[in-house]
C-alpha cells in the first residue's frame, strides 16, 4: 500500500465518521469539527511524524498509547487538551465500531 492510499483511506474514515457525528450524536458544528481535527492529528502522527503506512483499523492500543505519550512528552499537551483529544479519537473509533469496521475500541482501555 502506497502512502496516498493509506491518506485516502483516512480521508473515507473521516466522512464516514462525519456522517456518523452527525446522524447519531447530534453535535455542534464546532464540536464536530473539533472531533475530526483529532482524528486529523492522530493521521499526521501516524503517517507524517512515525512515517508508518497505517489504515485506521490496524491501529492498535500501543500505538495510541505512544500517540499520547508524544502529545504530553514532546508536545506538552495539557491534560485537560489530552483529555479533549482522547474524546475526539474514542468517537472516531466507536464510529467505526458501529459501522462494523473494527471489532473493538482500541482506544477504550486507555484513560
Amino acid at each position: 500500500m502506497t502512502i496516498e492510499e493509506c491518506k485516502n483511506a483516512w480521508q473515507l474514515e473521516k466522512k464516514d465518521f462525519e456522517a456518523f457525528l452527525m446522524i447519531d450524536k447530534s453535535l455542534s458544528k464546532n464540536t464536530l469539527d473539533a472531533y475530526v481535527h483529532d482524528v486529523n492529528i492522530l493521521q499526521e502522527y501516524l503517517l507524517e511524524y512515525k512515517k508508518m503506512i497505517i489504515l485506521p483499523q490496524d491501529v492498535q492500543e500501543g500505538v495510541l498509547q505512544d500517540f499520547l505519550y508524544y502529545l504530553t512528552m514532546d508536545i506538552g499537551l495539557s491534560s485537560t487538551s489530552q483529555n479533549r483529544l482522547v474524546s475526539g479519537i474514542k468517537a472516531f473509533y466507536k464510529s467505526m465500531l458501529y459501522n462494523d469496521k473494527i471489532e473493538t475500541n482500541p482506544i477504550d482501555v486507555i484513560d
